[in-house]
């Protein structure tokens, strides 16, 4: 077996998809081969469940050799090769890819993430499209945007799901010939529109790597900045990522400026922090589609 590192990530301070995908895209980028140790100091509000798929998920990234969870020095769950940790973090928050855009000059950054071809076969065959198929991936993470707004404005919640719900509606209808998957728990969410012919990984038994795999292999990306975003971000897929203003605000201001994308993005991907109306995302599909002029400048 080659050499590896193991990186740790604390889940208690760093997002659980999301920070463990920047994590393992540092840690393949600096060291090759890597295993991952996710740990807390208490086990208060850790869902198990999710670790599980995030730890199996893991195995499916090319370079990610093993992959475990600690609870103080107990491990609870472990897969695959682990040794002793070696922290590279530092003691800091994984939530961001600022410390990859500092090493950006020196490395190659997109395409890291990368899963093994089996999964992304095993995905199309279960969502039944053709393997060379271009195809858009959706992401409003709904689940977690309508639990935050719900409790300011039922009325704004359901706003957020028919801006989605149009704009999807719009495009399939729109006979552009490019399929559509949503991936995540959105499927769900979308179950009173008729969005028209749509590719349902939800419904269609996709685990987690399955699902991410689809939007490696995209056309294009939209959707929010969340976890299976990191995805995108650190690919060659086209894609449109949207996050609200206010969030994180002194984070971004630092990390982008008045920049549209980070130091390693390509001139088709763009990180827009605003929260997009329905006319805002379908004219981010049709602008991946049609490869012409962004609307956003």
């Amino acid at each position: 077996m080659k050499s590896f590192q193991t990186v740790c990530i604390d889940i208690e301070a760093s997002p659980l998809l999301g920070g463990t995908l920047i994590a393992i895209t540092e840690g393949v980028v600096e060291f090759g081969f890597i295993s991952i140790c996710m740990y807390s100091n208490s086990m208060n509000e850790i869902d198990v469940k999710s670790i599980n798929s995030i730890l199996l998920m893991a195995l499916d990234i090319e370079g990610v050799v093993g992959s475990s969870y600690s609870f103080r020095d107990e491990t609870k769950i472990s897969y695959g090769s682990c040794i002793k940790h070696i922290h590279i973090n530092n003691g800091r928050v994984i939530d961001s890819p600022a410390r990859l855009v500092e090493i950006a000059a020196n490395n190659q950054i997109r395409q890291v993430l990368k899963f093994k071809p089996e999964i992304y076969l095993s995905a199309i065959e279960k969502l039944r499209v053709k393997k060379n198929d271009d195809y858009l991936v959706f992401h409003a993470n709904l689940t977690k945007k309508l639990k935050i707004f719900s409790h300011q404005s039922k009325k704004l919640s359901m706003g957020i799901e028919r801006s989605w719900a149009k704009a999807i509606k719009r495009f399939v209808s729109g006979k552009f010939g490019v399929p559509v998957s949503l991936i995540g728990t959105d499927a769900k969410h979308f179950r009173k529109f008729d969005l028209g012919e749509i590719h349902n990984t939800y419904t269609n038994g996709l685990n987690l790597s399955e699902q991410l795999s689809l939007v490696a292999k995209s056309k294009g990306f939209v959707g929010m900045s969340s976890g299976p975003s990191v995805i995108a971000l650190f690919s060659s897929t086209p894609y449109y990522i949207f996050k609200d203003l206010n969030h994180h605000k002194a984070q971004m201001d630092r990390e982008l400026g008045q920049e549209n994308g980070y130091a390693f993005s390509l001139s088709t991907q763009f990180y827009v922090r605003e929260y997009p109306s329905s006319k805002i995302l379908y004219e981010s599909m049709n602008s991946i589609v049609s490869g012409g002029k962004s609307w956003h400048t």
